[in-house]
């Protein structure tokens, strides 16, 4: 799906975006995908990838590891978002665990916290939030307003960048998703003071999904890999810094 008219001349960002692959140590069929998946990702060569939460099926501490062992040869860079399923404060691996972990193998999240941004060329600017609970389980979303404030400040320090989003639950969904962030609110609040966002990606619905909402801001749900082995790349054509489309393709592996 191609969201506008493609521009003659214009450059190009490619990155690609995996949904909840929802790994099990010892799992030989999700060892299989997995190693599929990074010949996929290696021959197609995109800027960077991005894992878009419950990358593991429960918050143990060898999934983490294993999954992470399995990511280590990747060639491409490549970042993880923290998913429903990673992390648990009562059952399993807390997040600080779970961020000491990815650090130990993907140098690129060595000195990042849960929530971080990173810059894939000189016109764009990536944030990665956490919309996970900290204490009680919850298959809801919601952004803390230390990460709100984070977020408003980066977007105005980089008004004039491109600026793209990554998170686990989505903020728009279709109408019969029972999941949601609580305080869309003050996000929307936050979105609407800037002009510089135009995509946000979510891994957390399972299912593809693409939208461009009143703003112009196009959000792309992810399909579940653990269920699909799919994943997506995205294309986003642009010209002296302004997007010109936005292309979405489905790649089975």
């Amino acid at each position: 799906l191609v969201m506008s008219v493609h521009a003659a001349g214009a450059e190009m960002l490619e990155f690609a975006q995996i949904g909840s692959i929802q790994y099990t140590k010892g799992d030989t069929g999700a060892d299989k995908y997995l190693y599929f998946l990074k010949l996929s990702l290696q021959k197609k060569n995109p800027k960077f990838a991005v894992f878009l939460g419950s990358n593991i099926s429960s918050p143990e501490e060898e999934n983490a590891i294993a999954f992470m062992q399995r990511l280590y040869q990747l060639k491409i860079p490549y970042y993880l978002v923290f998913g429903s399923t990673d992390t648990s404060s009562i059952n399993g691996i807390e997040k600080y665990t779970y961020h000491d972990i990815i650090s130990a193998f993907n140098k690129r999240q060595k000195y990042k916290p849960n929530y971080y941004y990173f810059k894939p060329n000189k016109h764009f600017i990536c944030a990665v939030l956490d919309d996970t609970s900290n204490f009680m389980p919850s298959k809801h979303g919601e952004i803390p307003d230390e990460q709100l404030i984070w977020l408003d400040k980066l977007l105005k320090k980089h008004a004039d960048k491109t600026a793209l989003i990554f998170e686990h639950t989505p903020l728009e969904a279709p109408e019969n998703y029972r999941y949601s962030i609580l305080n869309d609110d003050k996000y929307r609040e936050i979105l609407n003071k800037h002009q510089n966002v135009i995509l946000i990606s979510s891994g957390k619905y399972g299912s593809d999904f693409q939208m461009k909402d009143n703003s112009g801001i196009t959000h792309i749900s992810a399909p579940a890999f653990s269920s699909e082995h799919a994943y997506q790349l995205i294309r986003i054509d642009y010209e002296k810094n302004k997007p010109k489309s936005i292309a979405v393709e489905k790649i089975k592996v």
